[in-house]
């Protein structure tokens, strides 16, 4: 691979994590409610359930292209379209009427838990599988060469995956204070369902640091 595919692969993985999505909303909530402790297991178990959707949605694709190229052609096509019906409706999506979402009665978790709740989440999540296939269906064919190739980015993917939900939970109070005096919280209030409940578990963290 060239540099350049390793860099257009490695920023479309980036922008991917950086999505303020359920799963780095929920490190957030972890950050503020149950401190560095609680950060650490938040950020370790979406690491490991972002890799291993990766790993799954690239392998499936790759098995694909090997079986029938044809249909990975028409699967590529239909990546890119809902990629672009994902944006779309992230930008235009109407504001809902009520709040966030009401965390109130969320209980403690010993950090074991908090580690599974994350991977378990963040592997078993439909539209995260759905969304990583329409991505990684753009480039699967430049890695299906080379198992060395896919070795590599899956290292990449996960030090990326560490880096952006670290900075998410390292960051988790300023972020936070810029969605509740910004803009920002107008576009998590476009998210989908899943993200505004995250935004919700995010202010329960605050609300917890706070008491």
């Amino acid at each position: 691979m060239s540099i350049e595919q390793w860099l257009a692969l490695g920023l479309s993985s980036s922008i991917l994590l950086c999505l303020p999505g359920p799963a780095n909303l929920a490190v957030m909530s972890y950050a503020l409610g149950y401190g560095k402790a609680g950060a650490i297991a938040a950020v370790l178990g979406t690491t490991f359930g972002t890799t291993a959707v990766m790993l799954a949605a690239l392998t499936g694709l790759v098995a694909l292209l090997s079986l029938s190229p044809e249909s990975y052609s028409v699967l590529e096509w239909i990546g890119t379209l809902y990629i672009a019906i994902f944006l779309i409706r992230l930008v235009r999506a109407p504001l809902p009427r009520t709040p966030l979402a009401d965390n109130d009665n969320m209980r403690a978790r010993k950090l074991g838990l908090i580690f599974l709740d994350r991977l378990v989440s963040t592997a078993l999540s439909p539209k995260t599988i759905l969304l990583f296939v329409s991505v990684f269906a753009q480039f699967v064919d430049v890695l299906r060469l080379e198992i060395a190739h896919v070795v590599t980015f899956s290292s990449l993917f996960a030090a990326l995956s560490l880096s952006i939900t670290s900075v998410y939970a390292i960051f988790a109070q300023q972020i936070f204070d810029g969605i509740r005096a910004t803009g920002m919280r107008r576009i998590l209030k476009k998210a989908p369902g899943k993200t505004r409940i995250g935004g919700g578990k995010v202010a329960f963290g605050y609300r917890r640091m706070a008491a």
